[in-house]
């Protein structure tokens, strides 16, 4: 079943920070909601993730859960990599490759919530669907 406990694992393995030492529950929480957000935004959707956002069930289909996994990793990376930078000196070398692989996850993410909007949109599925025509009043 994929609920909050098993995004956070899949997390944690795609961002490769296993124990959980690097990344705390709330960041990934957090990029969680947003990447879920904008999956719903794009599918004009409202799916779920139980125990996410105080939600009881998962609704989202399992074709979805990679696609919100990698969009919730690169806003949790990059989110993670900015408090980070504001830490330490601005010219470290690690943080700004970290902040630049976040932005390059992210921008993979849009472009898949883009074909996924463009699929739903293609399928006429609500609130797609086609408009019907109106009698003039």
């Amino acid at each position: 079943m994929f609920d909050i406990t098993a995004l956070r694992a899949r997390l944690r393995a795609w961002l490769n920070d296993g124990p959980g030492l690097a990344l705390p529950d709330g960041l990934l929480d957090e990029a969680a909601c947003q990447a879920l957000d904008a999956v719903n935004r794009a599918g004009g959707s409202t799916y779920s993730v139980q125990g996410l956002g105080g939600a009881l069930a998962t609704s989202l289909p399992a074709g979805l859960e990679t696609l919100l996994v990698s969009g919730a990793g690169a806003l949790a990376a990059e989110g993670a990599a900015a408090a980070a930078e504001r830490l330490l000196e601005p010219a470290g070398q690690p943080v700004t490759v970290l902040v630049a692989w976040g932005r390059l996850q992210y921008e993979r993410f849009q472009a898949a919530l883009g074909e996924l909007h463009a699929r739903q949109m293609q399928l006429g599925q609500p609130p797609y669907a086609a408009w019907e025509e109106v009698e003039d009043v």
